[in-house]
């Protein structure tokens, strides 16, 4: 083989494909992650939106209880603050996260709160 036709075949380069399950498990663990969740507790729906992702999110997200809020306001602020600020900051962490992981470009990320996961805030002693 000459230097010519080495060259040639050494600038060829496979191809790299992330499965669908894969990434789905990727999404899910960046949801997971931006909510304070459980990873089992993310549900998603991955589409094509020409050639980026686009991704439906759906998972409870952990707030103080409300005895918890009436004893201190702050407890809001200290949680994360106002459900729909965490859930914007969660959603533009989800879409920097994935196409930096991913590298493949992320159209919209939607998200949908299923619930709300009441957390006794710890006391230290």
């Amino acid at each position: 083989m000459s230097d010519a036709e080495f060259s040639s075949r050494a600038v060829q380069r496979g191809r790299t494909r992330i499965t669908a399950r894969a990434l789905e498990k990727i999404v899910s663990a960046v949801a997971a992650d931006a909510f304070g969740v459980e990873q089992k507790r993310v549900s998603l729906q991955i589409e094509d939106a020409r050639g980026e992702l686009s991704l439906w999110v759906k998972t409870p997200l952990p707030v103080p209880s409300l005895e918890e809020i009436r004893e201190d306001p702050a407890r809001v602020a200290d949680g994360g603050g106002p459900v729909l600020e965490r859930a914007n900051r969660a959603q533009e962490n989800i879409r920097e996260h994935v196409q930096r992981i991913t590298g493949s470009a992320v159209a919209r990320v939607m998200v949908e709160i299923t619930g709300a996961d009441v957390t006794p805030q710890r006391r230290v002693k």
